[in-house]
Order: structure tokens, then C-alpha cells, then sequence
């Protein structure tokens, strides 16, 4: 939060009593506001929004005549940096707080071994001060935690000493840093051009005391730029996997080229991991006070093996929708974007409209 939102935030917003007025808990006004920059085909939630009676209000609007709005869908970014978000009252939003459990690397890593320790769904993490020895066979990651830390900004593949202490000094100050293993036995497919890849999945959590949690049963394919290598671990055009890197858009499953057998091997460790990562969230995430209920899509990395188990990277508190070919009304990316804010509306936003009381 910056700090011009931070004083708006702390004079002017008190909506407690607001929220819990019996007026408002009766009747969700059929209003909504739409607001970011995600790259998603925003049409698609219009015509949802309006299909299901609700009328779209600018921002601006919400924001100057002071009314509650019955949906406020913003993107985390657009949270951050417009105080008029913390402004506009409403019922539902889709963004939370208090999230640190699962979108702080470290702590994603230490609650969810500490609690489903036979789950098994990372590769393996040290310390700094545990790493003493190299094996150039057996390269490790090192990853930054915390300020700045994201979109794989600042991740180091070394494979000895040298490279490992070059790696740390490179850590900002107000970083953290986590050791992990790197994985030499990705999956490879024909159909990627036997490029290393990870699948974005999307998992939806609603706060409070309607809890909910929901992973999406589609989602991204993110590739390197070259095909993939057991050597030259300082190429990050071969061991790097981003958007940026990714020539075409890539959907997960229709694009992944296996056997359904081996989709629905996938599907299943993949909900297993989101049950437990949201579970960590029943009891600590929280809406905003601006809001009665809110919820919010994350997305979560998966790295799969030769061996097709799934390996959790992270969950990226920014979901990155942005389409590789920058054009959001491409057919297959409105395709995607119809289906995600579907996905989204009837999993949240009518599961907590209906459950408002």
C-alpha cells in the first residue's frame, strides 16, 4: 500500500458499520465496477455480469457519488496504487488480505511441509549457510523472497561454488533468499518442441466465514525459449520458463499432448496441492474493510517431471494473464478469458451472492 493510500485509508474508510447495516445485508445492490489492466477480454465479464442483472459503473463514479456497489472486480495491482479502490464500498471484491501463507515462498514452503509433510510436493530446500559443497550434476536454485520478488525476477541456476556466492551477492537487502534443488528430469514433449515448461493453474479462494476454495480444471502452458538441455545452467534461454519466453499462447490440457490417463494423473495431485495451500488460508484471509465478502484468483506454478509428478514452484499473489500475443481479443485467448471469469463468477461471486446474509 502506498502512502497516498494509506492516509486515505486511515482518515476517511470506516465501512464496518456500514457493512453489517440490515439494508445492506438484504439486498446486494445490482451494480458492479470493473477496473485493471490483467490482459483479460473484459467484454467476457461484462456480458457475464449484465446476463446475471447487474449494471456497470464507472469507477469514477462509485467513487464521487460514495455508493455501495454490489461487485468490485479490480486486479491486485490496481489495488495497490489507486486509493480510489479502498473508496468504493461494495459486497463483493475480488481481492483479499492477509495471504502471507501461501504467497510468501518460504512461508508457502514451511507450512506446507510442517502440515502435509507426506505430500511431498517441492523439490528440496536448504538454507544458505547449509550449502558447503556443489555438485555440478546436481545444480541448485536460488531464489529471492520478498521486495521485488516475482515473475522469476532474480532466480540463479549455479552449479558451484562461485556461481552460488555471486548468486547471494546479488540478493537485494530487503530480500530473503531460499536454496532449493534444481529439477534435471522435466517432462519433455514433441508437441513443446522439447522445451522445459510449467503449468499456470488458477486457484480461486473466498475469505471468512464462507470459505471456499476451487482450482480451475484449465489453464497455461509457459515455456523456455530453447529446447531443453541437462547442461549450460546459466542459459536462461533453456532453463528459464516466462511469459516472455513462450512464442504462442499454450493451454493446459488441450495443448500438453498426453494421454488422458496421464491428465487426469496430473488433475489429481494438482487439486490435492490446492486443497491444502487454500486450507492454510481458512482461518487467516480476510476482505478488505471496504467490502462485506471477497475472494481472489491466484496462480499457481507447477513443474511436472519425466515421471509425471508435480512439483509446486509457487503461488503468485499477480496472476500474470497477459496473452503472449499482446492482443486479448485473439480467439483463443477471448476463448480463455470467457472461460476464466465463468470459471470465477460461478465459482465466487454467485456462490457468495447467494450466501450473503
Amino acid at each position: 500500500m502506498n502512502v497516498l493510500a494509506v492516509i486515505y485509508y486511515n482518515s476517511v474508510c470506516d465501512y464496518s458499520q456500514m457493512l453489517s447495516a440490515p439494508s445492506i445485508s438484504l439486498k446486494i445492490p445490482r451494480t458492479y465496477v470493473a477496473v485493471g489492466e490483467t490482459g483479460l477480454d473484459y467484454d467476457h465479464l461484462h456480458n457475464i455480469l449484465r446476463e446475471a442483472g447487474y449494471k456497470n459503473v464507472s469507477i469514477a463514479n462509485a467513487f464521487r457519488r460514495r455508493d455501495v456497489v454490489g461487485i468490485m472486480w479490480q486486479d491486485a495491482v490496481k489495488h495497490k496504487y489507486d486509493h480510489r479502490c479502498y473508496h468504493v464500498k461494495s459486497i463483493i471484491k475480488n481481492v483479499i488480505q492477509n495471504t502471507e501463507n501461501i504467497t510468501n515462498k518460504d512461508k508457502l514452503y514451511e507450512n506446507m511441509t510442517s502440515y502435509y509433510p507426506d505430500l511431498q510436493c517441492f523439490a528440496k530446500q536448504w538454507s544458505s549457510s547449509e550449502i558447503r559443497i556443489i555438485d555440478p550434476s546436481k545444480p541448485l536454485i536460488v531464489k529471492p523472497v520478498g521486495f521485488g520478488a516475482f515473475a522469476g525476477s532474480g532466480i540463479r541456476v549455479v552449479s558451484n561454488m562461485q556461481e552460488f556466492r555471486d548468486a547471494i551477492a546479488s540478493i537485494h537487502k530487503n530480500q530473503r533468499v531460499v536454496i532449493c534443488e534444481y529439477i534435471t528430469n522435466p517432462l519433455l514433449l514433441s508437441s513443446l518442441e522439447y522445451k522445459k515448461f510449467h503449468l499456470r493453474m488458477y486457484l480461486g479462494i473466498a475469505a471468512g466465514a464462507n470459505f471456499k476454495w476451487s482450482l480451475a480444471s484449465f489453464g497455461k502452458i509457459i515455456t523456455a525459449a530453447k529446447p531443453y538441455e541437462n547442461s549450460n545452467f546459466d542459459n536462461p534461454a533453456i532453463h528459464d520458463t516466462h511469459m516472455k519466453s513462450t512464442v504462442r499462447n499454450l493451454y493446459y490440457p488441450d495443448d500438453l499432448s498426453v494421454d488422458w490417463n496421464n491428465v487426469h494423473l496430473l488433475d489429481k495431485q494438482m487439486i490435492e496441492i490446492a486443497k491444502c495451500a487454500a486450507e492454510l488460508m481458512r482461518y487467516t484471509a480476510a476482505s478488505y474493510p471496504e467490502s462485506k465478502y471477497g475472494f481472489q484468483i491466484y496462480g499457481m506454478d507447477f513443474l511436472i517431471t519425466d515421471e509425471y509428478k508435480v512439483i509446486l514452484l509457487e503461488i503468485n499473489h499477480h496472476c500474470g494473464f497477459l496473452d503472449v500475443t499482446g492482443n486479448p481479443k485473439d480467439k483463443l485467448y477471448s476463448e480463455f478469458s470467457q472461460k476464466l471469469f465463468q470459471w470465477a463468477c460461478d465459482e465466487f461471486v454467485f456462490y457468495l451472492e447467494k450466501n450473503a446474509v
